[in-house]
Parts: C-alpha cells; structure tokens; sequence
C-alpha cells in the first residue's frame, strides 16, 4: 500500500490547512469543520475524526487535526488521552 500523499501534494483537491503544527508535526487545520472537510476530501470512504492538538500553549490558537478513531476509544474503554501521552516538541531556540 502506498503512503498517502500530503495535502499540498494533492492536485484538484482543495484543502485548507495550515501547514505542519509546529508542537506535534502533523498538518494543521484552522477549525473542526476545515479538518473534516479536509478528511472526507483526501480520505473518501474513510471515517477519520477531527480534534484538537493537545500539546499547544495556552496562548495560541487552536490546530485541528484528523485521525483515526481508536477501536478502545470508540467502544469507550479508555479516552484518546489515555491511549497517547502528549509529548511536546522543542521549537528551535528552546532546551
């Protein structure tokens, strides 16, 4: 199976996002509703679930994401939080 292309890459698909989050790494979408259009345009047919980065400070904007839905988390067993813990990266400049 190939590896799906980014966003950018995708020609005749508009996408809105914002680039690569700079706290996690994955693409960006600037709300809810960016990142599930996004989804059902680049994944058709696939369910994937939008939400929020985790790991941005509390003075930035929101980043979307989309992913998809863990089976535990689905049948509510345990909670996306409990599956990964957030693991923030270092922007350049800070140690």
């Amino acid at each position: 199976m190939s590896r799906p292309k980014p966003p950018e890459a995708r020609r005749g698909r508009p996408t809105s996002h914002l680039g690569r989050c700079l706290y996690c790494g994955k693409f960006g979408y600037p709300g809810r509703n960016a990142a599930k259009t996004a989804a059902r345009a680049l994944y058709p047919g696939d369910h994937l679930s939008a939400y929020e980065c985790k790991l941005l400070p509390d003075d930035a904007r929101p980043v979307w994401h989309i992913g998809h839905l863990p089976a535990a988390v689905a049948a509510g067993k345990l909670t996306r939080d409990h599956l990964v813990p957030p693991v923030r990266r270092l922007l350049p400049g800070q140690s």
